[in-house]
């Protein structure tokens, strides 16, 4: 049996968790056919709190130093697989760093071959990649071409604020 929240082994007849601490209910639902422990998510509570993207990224961060030797390992492997062949191999090398981090959220832990499981994905994942490649793609030409009218406009506005009348020269 596993704790459903750290995923520490517990013996069947243990009431709390020796990691952990946390009680062990009898009713649990038994474990998955592959002996991992199966992932309790709790239903989200609806919340009046505003976004505070501050927090999350400070928590995001807190979670990459608990294990940073791991995660720079994730980023140069992320960096050389999906630089390869970029819009291929880019959605399941996505995929795979994303399921890493949820694994060390949920579980406490996060391994260096967690980068690969993206490609038990392939397809999706790929498509995936490609979409995000493509809208990002299309947002930084429109971006790059707002930001060129716009500082043409202002060239424009400031060569007739700063030329010389023609009666000075």
């Amino acid at each position: 049996m596993f704790c459903p929240k750290c995923g520490s082994q517990v013996a069947a007849e243990a009431p709390y968790c020796p990691v952990c601490g946390m009680p062990q209910s009898p009713g649990a639902p038994p474990n998955s056919p592959l002996g991992a422990p199966m992932m309790v998510v709790p239903r989200p509570q609806i919340r009046s709190e505003k976004a505070n993207a501050t927090k999350w990224l400070g928590q995001g961060w807190d979670l990459v130093k608990s294990d940073l030797p791991t995660f720079a390992i994730h980023a140069i492997l992320y960096a050389v697989v999906a630089g390869a062949v970029p819009f291929i191999l880019q959605g399941p090398m996505m995929l795979g760093l994303q399921y890493s981090l949820m694994r060390r959220m949920f579980v406490g832990k996060s391994e260096v071959g967690d980068v690969f499981k993206g490609f038990n994905y392939f397809v999706p994942a790929m498509v995936a990649g490609i979409l995000y490649s493509l809208f990002s793609s299309i947002g930084f030409a429109l971006w790059h071409r707002l930001r060129a009218l716009s500082d043409s406009r202002v060239l424009r506005r400031g060569r007739a604020a700063v030329s010389v009348p023609a009666d000075s020269r």
